[in-house]
C-alpha cells in the first residue's frame, strides 16, 4: 500500500466521520428545539390561568403539538442512524470480499 493510497483512505474516513459529527449535532440541534418548543407552550398554557375543561382541550392541544412535532425529528433522526448502519455494513461487507480475494 502506497502512502498516497493510505493518505486517500484516511481523507476518506475523515469525511465520513465528519458528516457523521454534523449529521448528530443536526439531530441533537432539531431535539433540543423540539424540547424548547415544548417548554414554551407549557408555559405559555399555565400563564393562561384557566380552569375547568379548558384545561384540558389545551392540554390536548398541547399533547397533538408535541406528537406531530416530535414525529418528523424522529424521523429524521432515524434516517441519519440507518445510513450510518448501512454504510458500516457495506465496509464490512467489501473488507471481508476483499479480504477473502487476497487468502485465494
Amino acid at each position: 500500500m502506497t502512502a498516497i493510497t493510505r493518505w486517500k483512505e484516511l481523507a476518506d474516513q475523515l469525511k465520513t466521520f465528519s458528516i457523521w459529527i454534523v449529521s448528530s449535532i443536526i439531530d441533537g440541534i432539531f431535539l433540543a428545539l423540539w424540547v424548547l418548543v415544548q417548554w414554551a407552550v407549557n408555559k405559555f398554557i399555565e400563564n393562561l390561568e384557566l380552569s375547568g375543561i379548558d384545561v384540558w382541550v389545551f392540554h390536548g392541544f398541547q399533547f397533538l403539538l408535541a406528537i406531530t412535532t416530535l414525529a418528523p425529528v424522529v424521523l429524521y433522526v432515524y434516517r441519519d442512524v440507518r445510513v450510518k448502519w448501512l454504510r458500516v455494513q457495506k465496509i464490512i461487507r467489501l473488507e471481508k470480499n476483499s479480504a477473502g480475494d487476497r487468502t485465494e
